[in-house]
């Protein structure tokens, strides 16, 4: 690491006037005119309020930035509630418009987070690294997951406005999958459930997960465990149930009680309130197996705040990993994901897209390897 040639102490602090300042309506006018200027945008563009939305900044930074490409001669306004249309009289000629790029959109739910270390950003990171020097650029939009016309309208205002030549879809429902089968461009699910749906799908492989976190708790002595649901699609539900029936009975005698799985369809730290408030009003359990990270943070919440200590009174195991989970105490029982394998699988699929046949599609299952933790111990 190279050291800087000055010192704090012996140096006048750095002038203000050295950095630029970038206000959101710059950044707006940024993405939009690289995205004109690229052949990404043709034609219309989106209204104001999905623009907003795209963009992650207000109406009115939007709108400013829209003044000052027409004021450039890039866009034109039509003069019908606020409509906007790229001149194409204004583009550079095809040949200098860069033909190598190429544009990959992500789908990511609301409630996915943001933090950088949450894994699916870290998958995100490696699949640009992997198809960074093929041209491709990356943009994550996040939507609503639903089965009504609305969410549809608003999968394909974002095909309109990306034109991207693939699509990722992540913890997808089969809607969205279906409506993915028949976009226009090559569309792939990472996790979540696809249906029906004939779309190329790379998970981790869930079921291993739930029966070994189910022999793990047994193994260590518990008899009565809870696996809160949270805003899960019907798929989700019945084949988490499955798996469950298929580590009980491959418990046998050793347990004599089972697996409460309470659902919600909120996906919110006062859903995972409620879950468990039902369960210790009927029975309190001695373990807790939640889906994701978000969700063991809750849990772990809850418990705190019932005075209940982990992994004393209650255990806990998570079926998924987070960067920050070696900083918690007790160090969380969990599964520990092979995220560089799933970043392989998606870029190889974007840069050749798999042979689709006429009953299935490519669906690859991705191994996690349990890590023990200090969460998890003998039942009170």
């Amino acid at each position: 690491m190279n050291k800087r040639p000055w010192s704090r102490r012996g140096n006048p602090p750095l002038s203000r006037e050295l950095i630029p300042r970038v206000t959101r309506a710059d950044a707006a006018e940024q993405a939009l005119r690289e995205g004109i200027l690229s052949g990404r945008w043709r034609g219309e563009l989106p209204g104001l309020r999905f623009l907003s939305k795209a963009l992650g900044v207000g109406h009115g930074n939007v709108a400013t930035a829209l003044s000052r490409l027409v004021r450039d001669g890039l866009v034109e306004n039509r003069g019908v509630r606020c409509r906007f249309r790229v001149r194409s009289d204004a583009l550079p000629p095809p040949a200098a418009l860069p033909q190598k790029l190429r544009h990959l959109v992500f789908l990511t739910p609301r409630d996915l987070g943001a933090s950088p270390n949450e894994a699916f950003w870290m998958t995100v990171a490696r699949i640009g690294e992997i198809l960074g020097p093929e041209h491709w650029t990356i943009r994550v939009h996040a939507v609503d997951y639903g089965t009504n016309q609305r969410h549809h309208a608003q999968w394909e205002a974002v095909l309109q406005l990306e034109r991207p030549q693939a699509v990722i879809a992540v913890r997808g429902t089969p809607a969205l999958a279906e409506w993915g089968q028949d976009c226009g461009v090559p569309f792939f699910q990472f996790a979540g459930s696809p249906g029906a749906a004939r779309v190329p799908c790379v998970g981790y492989a869930g079921a291993q997960m739930v029966e070994e976190a189910v022999r793990r708790a047994v193994g260590q002595g518990h008899r009565f465990i809870t696996a809160p649901l949270l805003d899960r699609p019907p798929a989700f539900l019945k084949a988490f149930r499955k798996a469950l029936a298929s580590a009980l009975h491959e418990a046998g005698g050793r347990f004599s009680a089972g697996v409460s799985t309470p659902v919600e369809q909120e996906f919110s730290p006062t859903a995972m309130q409620r879950c468990l408030r039902r369960v210790w009003r009927l029975r309190p359990p001695t373990a807790v197996i939640t889906v994701s990270w978000f969700e063991y943070l809750a849990a772990f919440s809850f418990l705190q705040q019932q005075g209940l200590r982990i992994p004393r009174d209650v255990s806990l195991i998570c079926l998924s990993d987070d960067p920050t989970a070696a900083w918690m105490n007790p160090e969380p029982a969990r599964f520990v994901h092979d995220s560089a394998r799933v970043a392989e699988v998606l870029a190889d699929w974007v840069s050749a897209p798999p042979v689709i046949a006429e009953d299935h599609a490519p669906f690859i299952e991705v191994a996690s390897h349990w890590a023990h933790g200090g969460s998890l111990g003998p039942p009170p």
